[in-house]
């Protein structure tokens, strides 16, 4: 995934949460779910693994941000 992708965000292929831009970033870590963006989510097998795995731990963030949903879970 190239650095040009982070420019207007991206959303997530597990959560489906719309990350922030991240012009320098390499690879990126979604900040609701945690997978690595790019690399964890290549295969459909590896997105429906992530997804059991973050609706199974109740869709919870991995880390505590200002723009955080009520549960992304539930989309």
């Amino acid at each position: 995934m190239s650095a040009d992708h982070f420019h207007e965000g991206t959303i997530c292929r597990i959560c489906t949460f719309l990350n922030e831009p991240q012009p320098e970033a390499r690879d990126m870590k979604c900040e609701c779910c945690g997978v690595l963006m790019g690399v964890e989510d290549q295969r459909p097998s590896d997105i429906a693994l992530w997804r059991a795995k973050f609706i199974s731990n109740g869709g919870r963030w991995l880390n505590k941000a200002p723009q955080q949903p009520e549960n992304p879970a539930r989309k």
